[in-house]
């Protein structure tokens, strides 16, 4: 009976051991996972904006790095695809938004349709308020997995103002911008006065074709406080679309986030 008992004890023993070791094991070996979340926020006057948050889910959570990406006039979040799929790829989070009157957002809460086409300047004024209220809402929901403080907003041409203007009305400053085809005014969009209180380096992208935007790059240069890395490309013509005509340009941008925010 003794015999028996120091077996079973023995056994028992052995597993707990192992059941702890495995636990150990498996606690050790866990991997984040990538996960993506359409997300509609209500604008100020319930215009429906809409959006896509790439995050890493880990236990515990871990912080990670936010993109935010903001689309060419007559676009919309799906045109960063490439973009989206490298910095992803790269383990920073990245947030895609359409801007109101562009992809999906084109509906109120009454289910009216207005497009960006049709807009007044007034409207698009609402644009750095809609993306502000957009990130605000998802800081507060997601904020276990996102490092405010590791934050890098890129833009075309609208968003590229679009961004200056948002970044003005969060509590910390991004540590970095890319402007793609930027310019001191854009319907409506005025950026020399905010760029004077940013402190962020700026990398500005223009191709040779766009003598616009060569011109516009110049301009903002003028207001900048911090670093501005002037990149030009060959092909293409302006915003995002630089992206598709220099498939360079996207580990360009990487690089230069990389050197910001590791």
């Amino acid at each position: 009976m003794k015999k028996l008992l120091t077996c079973l004890f023995t056994i028992t023993l052995i597993s707990i051991i192992c059941s702890n070791t495995c636990f150990a094991q498996t606690k050790k070996t866990y991997k984040p996972k990538n996960l993506s979340q359409k997300i509609e926020v209500n604008a100020k006057d319930n215009f429906i904006i809409h959006g896509t948050l790439y995050y890493y889910k880990s236990k515990p959570p871990i912080k990670r790095p936010l993109i935010i990406l903001l689309h060419s006039l007559g676009g919309n979040q799906n045109d960063f695809k490439p973009l989206t799929s490298l910095l992803i790829g790269s383990n920073y989070n990245v947030l895609t938004i359409d801007m109101r009157g562009h992809g999906l957002s084109i509906k109120n809460t009454n289910d009216v349709t207005k497009t960006w086409a049709y807009f007044p300047k007034s409207t698009f004024l609402k644009y750095p308020n809609d993306i502000a209220d957009y990130y605000k809402t998802i800081y507060e929901k997601y904020n276990k997995y996102i490092d405010e403080n590791k934050i890098v907003f890129i833009g075309g041409d609208i968003g590229a103002n679009c961004a200056i203007l948002t970044a003005c009305e969060l509590k910390i400053q991004p540590r970095a911008f890319i402007l793609l085809s930027p310019m001191l005014n854009f319907k409506g969009l005025y950026i020399p006065i905010k760029l004077t209180s940013l402190k962020s380096d700026i990398m500005a992208v223009s191709s040779l074709n766009d003598k616009m935007s060569m011109n516009g790059i110049k301009d903002v240069n003028k207001y900048a406080q911090n670093e501005y890395l002037i990149k030009l490309y060959p092909k293409g013509s302006n915003g995002v679309s630089l992206i598709y005509s220099n498939p360079s340009l996207k580990y360009d941008i990487l690089n230069f986030i990389k050197s910001h925010i590791n």
